[in-house]
């Protein structure tokens, strides 16, 4: 359910280019659809001590990457990627890194998403430090 609940997330700023752990292999005479967003799950944390919210949380590390052909459209991808996720989690960090290989740019994303597990259909839930 998490990749779902990316995917419609972030798949408006790509036309459904989102695509887990890496890109898509294609012909090397075909050019690459960009941009892109590729996702990673790095680690995750429960919480099972009673909260605001109730036993449960579940603290996901997600690693978003944003390739394009240039370093702005990476940029300004990554920010809005950042904006989108925000309403489900904290941004940890970003960054860029130029891919020389391919000579396209990417931004690194880090966001530390909160899930509420309780459910048989998974929540997203903003944090308790943004809850009012």
């Amino acid at each position: 359910m998490i990749d779902e609940d990316i995917k419609t997330l972030l798949g408006p700023l790509v036309q459904g280019h989102v695509h887990p752990l890496r890109r898509p292999q294609r012909d090397p005479s075909t050019p690459e659809e960009l941009p892109v967003i590729v996702y990673t799950y790095v680690g995750d944390d429960w919480n099972t001590a009673d909260t605001l919210c109730g036993p449960g949380l579940h603290d996901i590390r997600v690693q978003i990457d944003c390739y394009a052909e240039h370093y702005r459209d990476a940029r300004n991808l990554a920010f809005a990627v950042a904006d989108a996720m925000t309403s489900t989690g904290n941004l940890m960090s970003m960054q860029p890194f130029p891919d020389d290989d391919e000579k396209i740019y990417r931004w690194l994303v880090e966001m530390s998403v909160w899930r509420n597990d309780r459910d048989d259909i998974p929540a997203w839930i903003p944090p308790l430090s943004r809850r009012k």
